[in-house]
């Protein structure tokens, strides 16, 4: 037999079935981090659940590369590129010895 839809009235309690915003639960699967030097060579790879902010997977990201890399120079420095969805993690960057290029929002649309 076919289960019957929900009415209107049925909604408001369906709702306290899963908790009291269910769009707002934690997410399934992982997120992947990766840094790569500038002919795409990876340097560190970082893993870490779906709902871990960005900024926090680059800090993650960039503490765990694996490979030595002689300390930057005013000839050859150390260069991070980024979109708009990093603003704010300047600080974070700098720490670590990056000069960070965080491209604004909109800049891409401009180009096409």
């Amino acid at each position: 037999m076919a289960k019957r839809r929900r009415r209107n009235e049925e909604i408001a309690s369906w709702a306290g079935e899963s908790g009291s915003k269910p769009d707002r639960q934690g997410k399934n699967g992982v997120k992947q981090g990766l840094l790569t030097e500038g002919k795409g060579v990876p340097l560190a790879v970082a893993i870490s659940g779906a709902n871990t902010h960005d900024i926090r997977l680059l800090e993650e990201t960039l503490d765990s590369i694996v490979i030595f890399r002689p300390p930057p120079t005013p000839e050859s420095p150390r260069n991070l590129c980024l979109d708009a969805g990093y603003t704010g993690s300047s600080q974070a960057v700098e720490q670590r010895g990056y000069i960070p290029h965080i491209r604004p929002r909109g800049e891409e649309k401009a180009e096409i």
